[in-house]
């Protein structure tokens, strides 16, 4: 697993896994689920509100030969 961001809300923890393209969420020390991602997305930051059980997530395109330019992406989760 490469992770280089991760966020903790309460009990559950989102992990990035750049390599398998992926958010890992887990629930303390159980694994609860995945949200799958672009094989282009290398998440930098993470931020979850539980208000609205949203995560958001900046991300650095991997293909972009420019290789300067972040985005950011909500996902319900």
């Amino acid at each position: 697993m490469g992770s280089d961001a991760f966020f903790v809300s309460g009990e559950r923890i989102f992990l990035d896994d750049t390599v398998n393209n992926r958010i890992m969420i887990y629930r303390g020390q159980n694994f609860e689920r995945s949200i799958p991602l672009s094989p282009e997305m290398d998440v930098k930051l993470l931020f979850y509100s539980n208000k609205d059980d949203v995560l958001k997530m900046v991300y650095w395109d991997r293909f972009n030969e420019n290789g300067s330019l972040f985005y950011l992406i909500s996902v319900l989760v």
